[in-house]
């Protein structure tokens, strides 16, 4: 009988298997990504990130109004007449070094930063037993015991600079995350009478722990230290890798830094970071811990080594020779760079945000009559042109809507691919100065140290995003209409028909609207 049923029952259409098999699809990746998204580590170090940023974004600003106004090799320096005058000259000796100044603070002690950041956040998610301030301040002082001599800032500066930031990921997970555990144990938490402030209660009721990590990680640095003088552990220039801070940026600084600057993990990250918002998660966040271990670091030093390019005498103004790319440079730190890094610029690429949404925003206000798209781009407009696209990326959808999967994650990588490039072939200065939130050109005419071949490349780049949306659109705009049409329980012809008369319906009552209002200003007029 039961074999009978089955003969029965009709074989699924390929349209009901494709449906079946994307739903199961895209419900694993939604929840590898909540998943991700929800991780308490991961969630820390993407925290951390976008908290220690802040000084560089407050910096920012005043360095740039530095640049244009105030130094005389720069752009307001280039006009005729006041390169020389007594006017520049005062200002680029005194302003622009007083604005260089805050760049300074806000990008040398940038791990310091960061270890402060992740230690609280981590403190947040596992310490029950006391404030997340103590867990970041145990943090700082677990990184310090593993500084070369102690405290000597002889070389100190290079390691609470960007060469201490993959030690500092280490220490800033592993301290905090101990010192919790620790404040867990009940038998290693004094007990003082209610009488004492909350405060110093505290402090003394966390005495053994932060004792105990403090020298867990001191003993952890020496005993490194006595491994590589007794194995006598060299890098290839026979510098003894004689503590975890040099031990680290040798052996895994390097590999990050080449990840930060191939053009084969961009295009990875980038394809994941749109893959993941086509399923409804936000790419960009999942990604970050990521993208801010192998970038953020090469950035800063990027933003070190301009600020000391353009204070160099040798430099012969800005663009003379391209030799910002090739002439070797001290940094603050320490640190010698020769030349800029070769630098992903995401905002030539995030035109409008993830999959370059603001060439469809434009693409459907030249071209498209449907008006529930219409809506949506005058909407999304605004935010578009400062890199904000989740309008667009939940009121299109984006989401799950295959018509729209070429353009939005296929074309935008290959934007991501293209725009590397073209700094690799050094066609345009990478970022040198990190901003927020800016209008969408001024940003990376900004963040580029004012280099006008990034407009350049912003208008190519918006063009072919326009370009590739225009192509796209038609089918996406039919597909939606269709599903439109079967909720309405109309042919796809009759809803076109009714699409239309509403059209048109609109373009009268807009006419009305205008003449009413040009008779009421005649009257106004006449009677005055």
């Amino acid at each position: 009988m039961k074999q009978e049923l089955e003969k029965k029952e009709p074989s699924k259409t390929f349209k009901e298997k494709w449906k079946s098999f994307s739903q199961k699809t895209s419900n694993g990746f939604v929840k590898f990504g909540s998943k991700i998204g929800s991780n308490k580590i991961l969630a820390a170090i993407r925290d951390g990130f976008a908290v220690s940023s802040v000084p560089l974004l407050g910096a920012a600003f005043p360095v740039i109004i530095g640049l244009i106004f105030f130094q005389n090799d720069v752009l307001f320096g280039k006009i005729p007449g006041i390169k020389d005058s007594s006017y520049i000259l005062w200002t680029d000796k005194y302003l622009a070094q007083w604005f260089w100044s805050i760049w300074s603070a806000a990008t040398v002690p940038f791990t310091l930063y960061f270890v402060i950041a992740i230690g609280y956040f981590v403190s947040k998610s596992y310490l029950k037993n006391g404030s997340p301030l103590t867990g970041a301040i145990v943090t700082v002082a677990a990184f310090m015991t593993l500084m070369p001599f102690g405290i000597n800032f002889d070389e100190g500066p290079k390691f609470i600079g960007t060469d201490g930031i993959l030690l500092g990921v280490f220490v800033g997970l592993l301290a905090p995350y101990l010192f919790a555990k620790l404040m867990n144990i009940k038998k290693l938490r004094f007990k003082l009478p209610d009488s004492v402030p909350p405060v110093i209660s505290e402090v003394f009721a966390s005495i053994i722990s932060i004792t105990i990590v403090m020298a867990s990680f001191s003993l952890m640095g020496k005993g490194w230290s006595w491994i590589a003088e007794g194995a006598h552990i060299v890098d290839e220039n026979g510098v003894l890798q004689n503590t975890l801070f040099k031990a680290v940026t040798y052996g895994l600084g390097k590999p990050f830094g080449a990840l930060g600057t191939s053009v084969w993990s961009t295009g990875i990250i980038v394809f994941f970071i749109a893959f993941f918002w086509f399923f409804g998660l936000h790419g960009s966040n999942i990604l970050s811990p990521v993208t801010s271990i192998i970038w953020t670091p090469l950035m800063y030093e990027n933003a070190s080594y301009w600020k000391l390019y353009l204070q160099n005498p040798l430099n012969n103004g800005i663009g003379a020779g391209g030799n910002y790319w090739t002439l070797p440079i001290t940094l603050e730190s320490g640190k010698v760079m020769d030349g800029l890094h070769p630098l992903f610029n995401q905002m030539m690429t995030y035109i409008g945000g993830t999959g370059a949404t603001l060439g469809l925003i434009i693409a459907i206000l030249c071209f498209s009559k449907y008006k529930p798209y219409r809506e949506i781009s005058k909407l999304s407009a605004g935010p578009g042109v400062f890199g904000i696209n989740e309008p667009m990326t939940f009121g299109i959808p984006m989401i799950f809507n295959v018509s729209y999967f070429i353009p939005y994650v296929i074309g935008f990588t290959f934007m991501g691919v293209m725009t590397h490039l073209f700094v690799i072939w050094h066609w345009v200065r990478p970022v040198v100065i990190p901003l927020g939130w800016t209008p969408f050109i001024l940003q990376n005419l900004l963040m580029t140290g004012l280099d006008w071949r990034s407009v350049v490349f912003d208008i190519i780049g918006l063009a072919f995003a326009f370009g590739m949306w225009s192509l796209f659109l038609p089918i996406g705009e039919r597909v939606q209409k269709n599903l439109d049409a079967q909720q309405l329980g109309l042919s796809l012809e009759d809803y076109n028909k009714q699409l239309v008369l509403e059209l048109a319906e609109d373009k009268e009552a807009k006419r009305l609207k205008k003449l009413n209002k040009s008779k009421k200003t005649k009257e106004i007029k006449k009677e005055a």
